[in-house]
């Protein structure tokens, strides 16, 4: 409800009327709920006090001691504020005249507003006639008064800016304490999704190993298993929201390879899309012949060329087409000479864009999708060609269609010498490995990898149970060659396996093999352990282990 006008006048005795004026002026003010209204409450109510021509108010701000002008007309503030704003801080801000406001055609009053000694303000009132004895007493002890206002107005403010404070952190925190158990969320994520692609990349690959699957079914099972490490690589991104990002794994990548494994991974998103009366749409490659290697990390190569792929599926209408083209090109380095390149563009002919809209398709959370797109497609893109020292440039114009166009530095493939033989694999040495994991999918895993590998694999469900193996076996004096062990295993964690075994026997080789990202949480690895692999296992990788394990033993 809007506050009533103030109004001073009254029949009382003039010195009774002085006194009640300045208290009911004095409610006034009191009632002020910030800086701004304090000072209109003022200057009403010196107004009401003395009837000036003009009054002002000047305050300094709490924290800068920077001055504001209150009340006269619009010019002058102005103008007095640029004035005393221009000078050094301290008490000469508040020293203003004839300089400053200009010959006055009458009287003028200059009165401070002092809180503990110091002034805070300054109020300025200029009329025809005198300012009496008793009017400047008044004034006097109007402007006290509202110094203990501007006082508590000033408490509150800092009460405010520290609540503020204290709620900023609060939220911080909070936020701090989502993202923190968003993070183990993810990481609990990683480590069941890694055991559960285990069978899928661990029994592809031996699949792959054997000659007896030919033709189209061999095929397909290649995808299966590419698809499986895709899935392992993708979900590690996860890792991002608890412990920042790994440096890619950078391999030699043949991109006509890539291309076609493109070509093959998006074949259901496009054949859904032709259920949606879209027709069959077609994705062609054009590629040169003897491109250059592309140094990378396949997985994330093909995720990047995937999603443009599928951009250019949802751009499209009926009769649309995608061309994947890769082409090779040199350019100078500084140091002299040429270097390769490889230029790789995916090119439709769907609705385009216009030119708001191509300005903005880098931003990131901008998308044209609505609800289902989030807007970090290409930023994504962007991200991973820049890890590969590349750069991106999006062509498109509406009803023209996109190209989509990605630069990577190239190596050059190495000679070819036919008249060397290939090296002989190095001799294989049988090992009896002991296998310890809660899971007997994982075991079975294991049982088969270190088979097809020439080895003896011994199982054991659960440390505890593992421990026990390891100590009968020393009995019997037929010890393990090496250990490979999970971590969260319910009766006995994993770190008690490794610290048991090596009281036991300080010299025994114990492998880590995980969920876990080990990259990123580097308090996975337990100190005694030889290593630390990540699940799904990699069939290569656990070969190479088993030999640096042992090749001192």
């Amino acid at each position: 409800m809007a506050s009533a006008p103030l109004a001073l006048s009254s029949p009382e005795p003039s010195e009774t009327r002085g006194t009640r004026h300045i208290s009911r002026a004095l409610r006034w003010v009191a009632a002020s709920t910030n800086r701004s209204d304090f000072a209109d409450r003022l200057l009403e109510g010196v107004q009401a006090m003395l009837t000036p021509r003009r009054c002002l108010l000047v305050l300094l701000d709490r924290r800068t001691r920077r001055p504001t002008v209150f009340g006269g007309d619009p010019a002058l503030r102005r103008s007095l504020g640029r004035r005393l704003r221009a000078r050094p801080r301290g008490p000469e801000v508040l020293r203003v005249g004839d300089a400053e406001l200009g010959p006055v055609d009458g009287h003028r009053l200059l009165a401070p507003l002092e809180m503990s000694g110091l002034e805070e303000g300054l109020v300025l009132v200029e009329r025809p006639s005198a300012f009496r004895e008793v009017e400047e007493v008044r004034l006097r002890a109007l402007l006290d008064g509202a110094a203990a206002v501007l006082d508590r107005l000033n408490l509150h403010q800092q009460l405010d800016e520290a609540y503020g404070e204290l709620r900023n952190a609060h939220e911080s925190l909070d936020r701090s304490e989502r993202i923190r158990a968003l993070g183990q969320m993810a990481a609990g994520v990683v480590h069941d999704v890694n055991n559960a692609m285990s069978p899928i990349t661990a029994y592809s690959s031996l699949l792959l190993a054997s000659e007896e699957i030919t033709g189209g079914a061999r095929r397909m099972l290649e995808v299966i298993h590419e698809a499986g490490l895709d899935v392992s690589g993708i979900i590690g991104r996860l890792r991002e929201f608890y412990g920042g990002r790994a440096a890619p794994i950078l391999h030699p990548v043949e991109v006509p390879v890539l291309l076609r494994q493109v070509v093959e991974f998006t074949l259901p998103a496009r054949r859904e899309a032709a259920l949606e009366e879209l027709g069959e749409i077609p994705l062609g490659v054009v590629a040169e012949d003897r491109l250059p290697l592309l140094f990378g990390d396949a997985t994330a190569l093909r995720e990047l060329l995937m999603n443009l792929v599928l951009n250019s599926v949802h751009a499209l209408d009926a009769g649309g087409s995608i061309e994947l083209r890769a082409r090779a090109a040199e350019r100078p380095v500084p140091t002299g000479g040429m270097e390769p390149q490889i230029t790789i563009e995916v090119v439709d002919d769907g609705r385009g864009m216009d030119a708001e809209t191509l300005r903005r398709c880098l931003d990131p959370f901008f998308t044209t999708k609505g609800e289902k797109g989030s807007g970090l497609g290409l930023v994504q893109a962007q991200r991973i060609v820049r890890e590969h020292g590349g750069r991106l440039a999006i062509h498109s114009r509406a009803g023209e269609g996109t190209t989509v166009e990605l630069v990577f530095p190239g190596v050059r493939p190495p000679a070819v010498r036919h008249h060397e033989p290939p090296p002989a694999p190095p001799e294989r040495t049988s090992l009896r490995v002991l296998c310890i994991d809660d899971d007997e999918t994982q075991l079975e895993i294991f049982r088969h990898l270190l088979a097809a590998q020439g080895h003896h694999a011994v199982t054991a469900t659960g440390g505890i149970a593992g421990v026990d193996a390891v100590v009968h076996a020393r009995a019997e004096e037929r010890p393990f060659d090496v250990v490979i062990t999970d971590l969260g295993m319910p009766d006995l964690h994993g770190r008690a396996v490794v610290d048991a075994l090596r009281e036991l026997d300080p010299e025994l080789p114990v492998v880590v093999a995980t969920g876990w990202d080990p990259e990123l949480r580097p308090q996975v690895c337990p100190p005694g352990a030889f290593r630390v692999l990540r699940k799904p296992l990699n069939p290569e990788l656990l070969d190479e282990t088993l030999r640096a394990a042992t090749e001192d033993r």
